[in-house]
């Protein structure tokens, strides 16, 4: 029973700190992506999301290492093998270390033909080298946070994860602020502000390392078993080829862009990608509270639990990112000035369709990605996924080299959606088919019920936004609010089963 109370406290930590997370993150997003393109301008601003985008290349160097390191260590905490955990942990920090090293060359080589990979405007080109040094030092720092934050997926303490979100995401919008004001505004102070939030993060992170694992895990660099290391960066590779494949189907929009055109139509497809990241944000960050218990009914092979658990919560997830897309998208006309100001273009509505379909898929998916994963079944995925986005990648390169008139860029925005939905959804609910045959009519079923729920919540929304277009802004602001309620409500109501309802409202009750 007292372990009973203790685990629900923990979940109520978790679940409040997510919510605060999640709250501070999208305040401060909807000051933070206006104030950079009010300030920069889209030509400079647009440059951000290109350094963004090597970081997302080079972050999938993290969530690869971080995915294989929690899988083992977790696995070792739940059956009190503190020998085996620190072994996995020795080992983890050996391939960190060797990837900082490997990894020099590449970036010393980006940097010296910066402006033979983008298309920088001159004026800024001193700027953007400063600003992709400092995001690739930053990204190195942020690789040993992450292997220091393994202890707390072990311990489930998601509580503390959220916290370093909301370091990161509080704290660099601040600094770049108070540098804009009172220093002088140049996109330099990113670089700087990212640098200065991963050093806190790193010490913030090594701290709670020390404080859980008691002195109980031991790093020993000198014993470590050869087949033991090879073993963990095969799966390292596998995991990070897949990355490196959804990274060219989901972002690679933004380099094709830059290259074909200009920093302008790369900033805009960046800006609208800064709302999709908020709204994954809100995703992943509870889909983030399920996955201690999926790794525990994986490791107690409790099967039936853990495939159910994935395709109940895959649905969960995916109709309710499908309400917030479709309400979006709905009352897009309100949305894009609030995001871009005065240089709101016509174009940009059908962009914004395009770039946001995606988005309920790809958060139901990532339970079927973290089912393979922790199946440890990452090779074949990984082919695939790299395969498609080479396809992708291939694809609208030619579509940029062959037209480069402007309408020309939804078409290859058309071509990232349709095979960012093929890969997201269908091979990644394939491989989770392989592993679970008699859940294939469920995969099934959730994609096409995500799909409806989408078209539904966005033809309601236009719906309503029409008869509101007349009044205030604080009117149409509200009804959209309004909207957004009362759709996320009839789903859970229709679609989620009565006990989870139940679930839900104790927890509530209990916190009252």
């Amino acid at each position: 029973m007292t372990s009973t109370v203790k685990n629900l406290t923990q979940n109520n930590k978790n679940l409040i700190f997510s919510a605060l997370s999640i709250f501070l993150n999208i305040c401060v997003g909807l000051f933070y992506t206006p104030y950079l393109i009010k300030n920069l301008g889209i030509l400079a601003y647009g440059i951000i999301p290109l350094a963004l985008l090597i970081n997302q290349y080079l972050g999938v160097f993290t969530e690869s290492l971080t995915s294989v390191f929690t899988r083992y260590y977790t696995i070792a905490i739940q059956k009190n093998d503190w020998i085996e955990a620190s072994k996995h942990i020795s080992i983890s920090l050996f391939v960190v270390i060797i990837l900082s090293l490997v990894l020099i060359y590449p970036f010393y080589f980006l940097i010296d033909n910066l402006t033979y990979i983008f298309n920088i405007p001159f004026k800024y080109v001193d700027s953007a080298k400063y600003l992709f040094v400092l995001t690739i030092v930053s990204f190195t720092i942020s690789l040993y946070s992450s292997l220091f934050n393994t202890v707390l997926f072990a311990y489930n303490k998601i509580d503390y994860l959220n916290i370093i979100k909301i370091i990161r995401g509080v704290l660099k919008p601040f600094i770049i602020f108070l540098s804009f004001n009172y220093i002088y505004t140049d996109i330099i102070f990113i670089g700087i502000a990212n640098l200065i939030g991963e050093f806190i993060i790193l010490i913030f992170s090594y701290y709670i390392f020390k404080k859980f694992t008691n002195n109980k895990i031991a790093f020993n660099l000198l014993r470590l078993n050869k087949i033991d290391v090879f073993s963990m960066l095969a799966i390292v590779f596998w995991i990070l080829i897949q990355n490196l494949g959804d990274i060219g189907l989901f972002k690679s929009d933004i380099f094709i862009l830059n290259y074909f055109w200009s920093t302008k139509e790369s900033g805009v497809v960046g800006a609208l990608n800064e709302i999709i990241n908020y709204i994954y944000i809100i995703g992943f960050t509870f889909s983030g509270l399920f996955f201690p218990t999926l790794i525990k009914y994986y490791s107690l092979e409790k099967h039936s639990e853990f495939a159910n658990l994935i395709i109940n919560k895959s649905v969960l997830f995916g109709v309710s990112s499908a309400v917030i897309i479709g309400t979006i998208l709905g009352f897009s006309n309100i949305i894009l000035p609030l995001w871009f100001g005065d240089i709101v273009y016509i174009n940009y509505k059908f962009w914004t369709i395009l770039k946001f379909c995606i988005v309920p898929f790809y958060i139901s998916s990532v339970f079927f990605t973290f089912a393979s994963r922790t199946w440890n079944k990452v090779k074949y995925p990984a082919i695939l996924t790299i395969f498609i986005g080479l396809i992708n990648l291939g694809i609208t390169f030619l579509i940029g080299y062959v037209y480069r008139q402007h309408e020309f860029i939804n078409l290859i925005l058309i071509v990232n959606l349709f095979f960012g939905i093929f890969q997201c959804y269908f091979i990644n609910g394939y491989f989770f088919y392989r592993l679970y045959p008699n859940m294939l009519k469920k995969i099934a079923l959730n994609f096409i019920t995500i799909s409806s729920i989408l078209i539904i919540s966005l033809i309601i929304s236009h719906l309503f936004f029409l008869t509101v277009d007349k009044y205030s802004f604080l009117i149409k602001f509200l009804s959209f609010i309004i909207v957004n309620i009362l759709l996320f409500i009839s789903v859970i109501v229709f679609l989620v089963p009565h006990y989870e309802i139940k679930k839900i409202l104790l927890i509530i009750k209990r916190k009252l």
